[in-house]
């Protein structure tokens, strides 16, 4: 049929009746991702305007097709129906995966306990095998391999100037060149293992150890400015704060906040039921704690109060990421990576691929992070797709039986999504969609969701 005879040189009513066999919009779509000749024919502004007809209550759009008779807005309708495959079509094959990880990054030979993104579209990783691997996670490929460390490598820290910062089981920090794979310098001291690094200020780092130690160091030099002791447990993770301060999570459930530079303890927050294992830095005098109670906390550490609990994990939460707004991204020995709105604490998403806990996240460019795992794969998960699901499969969940609040609330919700999402939007098309293609292009999702679900 595409080969041999045009269906645009049909009547409307030919033609809609030739379109009418296709159980949907997105199946077009599907055909011609196939079919040159059925591409050319769905690009046909006829064609979008006998598909919209079709697909849409005439009550409604009565004044649609109209509009596409005009030859000044027929650019107009072909971005429509470009806005609306390429969403559709990609949350449909998403949904259906049960995945959004766009790569998988594999190297390790044994699981992978820690990321640090890095310049130039690079990521590092640190594995049980001893090994530190840094790779471009646009191609997937590793660039450089680093070794010397004689136990686990457990935590990293981009530093300046090309360097990284490593710890490990063996109670050292390792300071690299990561281009060349050189190792700058060694710093010791800790008497147990070392679990986090946090960059400070300037050339200095602060490591936490199995020793219930906070050590202080001028890595340039490898000599150790400041010891912060008070936990009574592990040292499991830091978070570096304003002004000066860091804030710990230890297995004696407490998170402290510090002073670094005098060493003293500024305040001590209480709530969790079972081992700090991840820090977050939030805005306006905030941090988020993931614990092996399996939740989540917000708190004023300040004053030290909890503002928000965040639960859905069934396994302990062993790392989170701060996202863009007011979200946050946490990994679990559930095997799932889930993204919270930490002001409301509702789960906006949750990722599922991995095999064995989540021990890292990193917030990489364009909506992207970083996942590692104890089965040895490092994921890059792209959120903006994620997100876009979230979106639209709450609006077909609370409006699909309403009209015209759908559109305004659709309207609303596009003008909400954080900036990296509407820039994926507009990218594809070349334009800002307007309310009026966001109109058609939520209603068509609509649609393809009621069939779906009949």
């Amino acid at each position: 049929m595409c080969n041999n005879v045009s269906l645009t040189s049909f009547s409307d009513e030919v033609l809609s009746y030739c379109l009418a066999f296709l159980s949907s919009p997105l199946e077009t779509f599907a055909c011609a991702e196939t079919c040159t000749a059925l591409r050319r024919v769905v690009q046909d502004p006829r064609v979008t305007k006998v598909l919209f007809h079709q697909h849409f209550p005439q009550r409604v759009h009565s004044e649609f097709p109209k509009r596409l008779d005009d030859e000044s807005l027929q650019a107009y309708g072909q971005r429509c129906w470009i806005v609306y495959t390429n969403l559709a079509h990609r949350l449909d094959y998403n949904r259906a995966h049960c995945i959004y990880a766009s790569r998988t990054l594999e190297g390790h030979t044994a699981g992978v306990l820690c990321l640090a993104r890095l310049e130039g579209g690079q990521i590092a990783s640190g594995s049980w095998d001893r090994t530190i691997k840094v790779w471009d996670y646009a191609t997937g490929g590793c660039l450089q391999t680093l070794t010397g460390h004689m136990e686990p490598v457990t935590c990293l820290a981009r530093l300046e100037d090309g360097q990284i910062a490593s710890g490990s089981l063996d109670r050292t920090i390792r300071v690299w060149d990561y281009s060349t794979g050189g190792c700058l310098q060694t710093l010791t001291g800790h008497t147990d293992g070392v679990k986090f690094l946090a960059r400070l200020e300037g050339r200095l780092i602060a490591s936490g150890s199995w020793d219930r130690i906070i050590k202080v160091w001028d890595y340039s030099t490898g000599g150790c400015l400041q010891m912060l002791t008070g936990h009574t447990g592990w040292v499991q993770c830091l978070a570096r704060l304003e002004g000066g301060q860091i804030a710990s999570g230890s297995g004696d459930r407490t998170i402290r906040v510090w002073d670094y530079s005098t060493g003293g303890c500024l305040q001590t927050l209480t709530g969790h039921t079972n081992w700090v294992t991840c820090l977050a830095h939030l805005e306006g005098g905030q941090i988020a704690s993931g614990s092996e109670d399996c939740t989540i906390r917000v708190w004023d550490y300040v004053s030290g109060g909890c503002l928000q609990m965040l639960t859905g994990h069934t396994g302990w939460v062993q790392c989170l990421a701060r996202l863009e707004g007011e979200q946050i991204a946490s990994g679990s020995s559930d095997r799932t990576i889930r993204v919270w709105d930490y002001s409301t604490g509702g789960c906006l998403q949750t990722l599922t691929g991995h095999t064995n806990w989540v021990t890292c996240l990193a917030r990489l460019e364009d909506g992207q992070i970083a996942s590692c795992s104890g089965d040895g794969n490092i994921r890059v998960w792209d959120l903006i797709v994620a997100n876009h699901d979230h979106v639209l499969q709450e609006i077909a969940e609370e409006l699909a039986s309403r009209d015209e609040q759908l559109v305004k609330f659709a309207i609303e919700r596009y003008a909400r999504m954080p900036v990296g999402i509407r820039k994926k939007i507009d990218g594809e098309v070349g334009v800002s969609p307007t309310p009026e293609v966001l109109e058609q292009v939520i209603r068509l999702y609509l649609t393809r969701m009621s069939e779906g679900k009949k």
